[in-house]
């Protein structure tokens, strides 16, 4: 484990050296997993004479996600959550993962899930380790390398919405936050209200109070009669694109019955302002045999909701960094981006906006 410890020290230097105020706990949580690795893989997997951290994707507080190598097993990926009292994050994920491949969607294979009280006494930890999919990424590129892939990925999200179910949020779970969906979005709401408060660059507080009684409005109105399978956070980080056109899904903390409508906004967020959405949107509505145009207040709505809760969290991210982080004027100009998309939704009352607003989040 000498290669492992050889890269943590060199990360850890780095961020400390940034400023980042999440370093003291991911330094924790990162640790705690090199002696999971150590200690418990080799019973599991077998001992390995190639072991190593190959690639950091995500370290935070509470989560970490990395890129491992196991002469048996190959590139594998490493997610760990912190364990508390909310949840089972590695047992939802294991279980979400075998639902979106059950609706045919290729998913990396899981070898191992552990959340053991024992683990989470120990290490402090739940874990999970997958096959690494071959590919890249999308998140990189300026657009999807041709026509076929975008028609793939449409007809590949057609087929999570026909997946239905008589209960909202997760219901494999015994934790499921939205078994009320109306209350849910209400409480959202109003908790994206909170956050944002006095935070505001480029709207009123007047018309803020607007926009949030016209989304409470909508949601008061709106039908939440046939939940859909969502990724929840569909993106191009989470697409893996392999060399051959294949696509990969991954990262499924997000899974859930929910508003179709969330993951086109996300789509549309991301392929618009590329000019690639309408093909993704043609595949994806001849897989499905519908029409977006019907599904209209549904994708409003849920580009208010994904709008607001972006804002929130650029807001919470400006107030916590203030001016010590290295990506803080991105984070201001997404905030006055997230606020145009806003009062255009406002105006205008179609998510059509979305990709004329967000041009140059992307460009």
């Amino acid at each position: 484990m000498k290669r492992i410890r050889q890269y943590l020290d060199r990360r850890w230097r780095k961020l400390r050296l940034s400023g980042g105020s999440n370093a003291a706990g991911s330094e924790a949580l990162l640790e705690n997993v090199e002696r999971y690795l150590a200690v418990e893989i080799p019973a599991v997997l077998g001992a390995s004479t190639t072991t190593g951290i190959l690639e950091e994707f995500q370290t935070g507080r509470r989560t970490l996600t990395l890129a491992w190598e196991h002469s048996a097993f190959g590139p594998l990926v490493v997610r760990a959550w912190k364990a508390d009292e909310k949840g089972c994050p590695a047992r939802h994920c294991a279980t979400a993962s075998k639902i979106v491949g059950a609706a045919g969607i290729p998913v990396a294979e899981i070898v191992h899930t552990d959340d053991s009280a024992a683990t989470r006494c120990e290490y402090g930890i739940e874990i999970g380790i997958e096959r690494r999919a071959p590919g890249r990424t999308m998140v990189r590129r300026k657009a999807v390398s041709d026509d076929g892939v975008l028609r793939l990925i449409g007809s590949q999200l057609a087929r999570l919405h026909a997946q239905t179910n008589d209960a909202w949020g997760r219901p494999w779970m015994a934790r499921n936050p939205m078994k009320n969906p109306k209350a849910h979005y209400l409480e959202r709401l109003q908790r994206y209200s909170a956050d944002i408060g006095t935070g505001l660059r480029t709207i009123g507080a007047e018309d803020f109070r607007a926009i949030v009684e016209t989304t409470r409005r909508q949601i008061e109105r709106f039908d939440f009669a046939t939940p859909r399978l969502c990724h929840g956070d569909f993106f191009a980080a989470n697409l893996i694109q392999s060399d051959d056109g294949g696509v990969t899904w991954i990262d499924f903390e997000t899974v859930h019955y929910g508003l179709a409508g969330m993951d086109l906004v996300s789509a549309q967020r991301w392929l618009g302002p590329l000019r690639q959405f309408e093909t993704f949107r043609e595949a994806y509505e001849a897989e499905r045999g519908v029409s977006l145009a019907d599904s209209e207040e549904e994708r409003v709505l849920s580009a208010r909701l994904s709008m607001l809760h972006k804002l929130a969290s650029r807001v919470r991210r400006l107030e916590r960094y203030e001016t010590d982080h290295p990506r803080i004027e991105t984070f201001r100009r997404e905030q006055i981006e997230y606020e145009q998309c806003l009062r255009d939704l406002q105006e205008a009352e179609s998510p059509d906006v979305l990709s004329a607003v967000v041009r140059e989040l992307l460009t």
